[in-house]
């Protein structure tokens, strides 16, 4: 007779909260789950939701729990990487389970290779590939984590097969900025502008990313008419990349799509 596995959602914490991922792990009791149900609900809903703690984090000596995963994934709950940990003879707290010795399952696909960091200077999770010194997974304090992640934790009982998400990013083109609406100025950086920092930065705010002169990131969304696409306006690069990030006028911006 086949077994049925039921997959539980225990947390989620969405990129740019202000709260803490370590301290709502650590919460006693359910957070934002005043039916106590969002456990069983589709990892979408679940996300809509908001900032999430299951009660049944309580009862981890439960003979039920037998894996858990930590998952990134967007806002419809595609999964980008994912690392699953055997919790057996574990506990609660994060230093008990979330170890490179309790990795049976990765996305990343070498788990001999990874280690596992907890609290190591700007980052509370840091999962990386010891041989290449590459962080692919990491939660940090603030809203951002390592380029191209954004802060999310997601927390499930059993491992999520992972199936490659369609995803309609990369660099739109050269766009005109006032083509954009709801078009704010969010970030202005000339040591460090990159399109990953502007994305990352327009997460959960808008459809479209545009750095503008290699040095501000501007927060927008497409108008009632398409881009006005002008490659020969976007060829300044930026600072510490090879992307471009716009041009010497501040009028285009080379736009990128935000997940």
């Amino acid at each position: 007779m086949a077994t049925t596995v039921v997959y539980s959602t225990l947390m989620v914490l969405l990129a740019g909260s202000d709260r803490d991922f370590e301290d709502l792990w650590n919460v006693t009791g359910a957070e934002n789950d005043p039916s106590a149900n969002k456990h069983s609900l589709p990892i979408s809903d679940v996300i809509a939701g908001g900032n999430f703690r299951s009660g049944l984090v309580d009862t981890w000596g439960s003979s039920t729990f037998e894996t858990v995963s930590v998952s990134g994934m967007n806002k419809v709950g595609d999964v980008f990487f994912e690392v699953e940990y055997n919790i057996s003879g574990t506990f609660p707290f994060l230093s008990s389970w979330m170890t490179q010795t309790n990795i049976v399952y990765s996305t990343h696909g070498v788990i001999t290779d990874m280690s596992v960091t907890l609290s190591d200077s700007n980052y509370r999770v840091l999962v990386e590939q010891q041989s290449t010194g590459t962080a692919w997974f990491t939660i940090t304090f603030g809203p951002l984590s390592y380029p191209g992640m954004p802060r999310m934790f997601a927390a499930r009982r059993k491992n999520v097969p992972f199936v490659p998400p369609v995803v309609l990013d990369g660099n739109l083109g050269c766009a005109l900025l006032t083509d954009l609406v709801n078009t704010t100025l969010m970030l202005t950086d000339s040591a460090n502008m990159s399109p990953t920092m502007c994305t990352n930065t327009c997460w959960g705010i808008s459809a479209l990313a545009l750095t503008v002169t290699a040095q501000h990131c501007y927060c927008g969304d497409i108008g009632s008419v398409p881009l006005s696409e002008n490659p020969s306006q976007c060829y300044y690069p930026c600072p510490n990349t090879q992307e471009i990030c716009g041009g010497l006028t501040s009028d285009y911006g080379s736009a990128y799509h935000v997940q």
